[in-house]
């Protein structure tokens, strides 16, 4: 992600002196292309941000859901009695019941 960021900023900047050198030659004013080339960096830079926080929030979220899908594989492997379950009476099916005296 840091040479991706890195390598972004490199061009960004290479960019902006371009972009600079051209409009000082087409006469703007060096306050003028001061300050398009320090809003366009702002901008840039957050939109960079959001980007770079958007790409670690989908690793963490798939991150998060291989956990679950572990322990629902995890859970789906065990027995558990169909008659008591964590200290819990739960009603038996009729086909358990059968040949149980009343």
């Amino acid at each position: 992600m840091n040479n991706f960021l890195s390598g972004k900023k490199k061009l960004i900047t290479m960019i902006l002196g371009i972009v600079s050198g051209v409009a000082i030659a087409f006469g703007l004013d060096q306050t003028e292309v001061t300050t398009i080339s320090g809003a366009v960096v702002a901008v840039i830079s957050v939109v960079s941000y959001l980007f770079a926080e958007g790409k670690i929030d989908v690793e963490r979220i798939k991150t998060a859901a291989d956990s679950v899908n572990d322990a629902l594989e995890i859970i789906e492997g065990v027995e558990v009695d169909p008659v008591i379950v964590k200290g819990f009476a739960v009603e038996a099916d009729e086909s358990e019941t059968e040949g149980t005296a009343d």
